[in-house]
């Protein structure tokens, strides 16, 4: 799906169908090293809000996942924002 029709959808989901939160989620897997220097295979979510919400810094939310263990942060306005947020060392515990 095109980002222009993503958008268009989180829209159409607040207006006809009355949400008033709503993300297009991407994943992605990858491999990490923790701390301790141990491999780990990590999850990532990737919420966007889309470009209208309001305020753009709660735009981008990531989760992040690795053998029962969870690590997020705080929302951004970009990607790389809310990326370094995430608390990693949380996936390392």
């Amino acid at each position: 799906m095109e980002s222009g029709d993503v958008y268009e959808t989180l829209r159409a989901l607040k207006q006809a169908a009355g949400f008033f939160e709503a993300y297009e989620v991407t994943r992605f897997t990858g491999h990490r090293k923790t701390q301790a220097g141990i491999e780990q295979e990590v999850d990532v979510e990737i919420l966007d809000a889309g470009p209208d919400v309001d305020p753009a810094n709660l735009r981008y939310f990531v989760r992040a996942f690795a053998k029962g263990k969870q690590a997020s942060g705080n929302n951004g306005p970009t990607l790389p924002d809310a990326l370094v947020g995430v608390h990693w060392w949380d996936l390392d515990s």
